[in-house]
């Protein structure tokens, strides 16, 4: 007996492989779609954290910083932005050790600053006063839309020179920033206490 295959079988044998090749071919387009489709969900979670922290002010953060060429018994201060984002609402409440505890009612000082452009400073109004005194020790509490940072600046006399040292640090202790001039260095384990 001879057997032979009928047309029809051929074409259900055909109709099968095509259905699997028809198969694996949606299953890999599918695969590709899903990849391309995460690719574009990243990307927009990364176009929405650009607009939040443009919103925000991201990671940014600012510090007070002394005019050095300053002569005298007051030194001028100017607040330093660093990061890629703007900050909103800046305000400054800055805290002279020396005068805490010493002035009924003292609290320091604040200031309101505002806005502030991403890898700008501004000159403040506020001075730095050392009249008999060759050290200032200043805590500066520091408030944007993005949070709060605490900022450590000590600025002293050195013959008839300034030198500071200065840290800038996160609610949770982390410092963002930190600059000592060189003529700091060998106090740099108490400086800040």
């Amino acid at each position: 007996m001879i057997n032979y295959i009928s047309t029809p079988s051929i074409l259900i044998a055909i109709g099968s492989i095509l259905v699997v090749i028809g198969g694996f071919w949606a299953s890999l387009e599918q695969s590709a779609y899903k990849e391309k489709l995460s690719s574009k969900n990243e990307e927009i979670i990364g176009l929405n954290n650009q607009i939040n922290y443009s919103i925000t002010g991201g990671d940014s953060y600012s510090y007070l910083s002394i005019n050095k060429s300053d002569k005298g018994n007051k030194l001028s201060t100017v607040i330093v932005h660093s990061g890629d984002y703007p900050l909103y609402d800046l305000t400054l409440r800055i805290v002279d050790l020396d005068k805490f505890g010493k002035i009924s009612g003292y609290w320091g000082e604040v200031l309101n600053i505002g806005n502030l452009p991403a890898g700008m400073a501004r000159t403040l109004e506020y001075k730095i006063d050392f009249s008999n005194r060759k050290l200032a020790r200043l805590n500066i509490f520091i408030s944007a839309r993005n949070g709060h940072k605490t900022q450590l600046l000590r600025v002293k006399s050195l013959n008839g020179k300034w030198f500071f040292a200065t840290q800038v640090k996160l609610d949770d202790g982390k410092i963002v920033f930190e600059k000592i001039d060189d003529e700091l260095k060998s106090e740099e384990s108490t400086i800040f206490n």
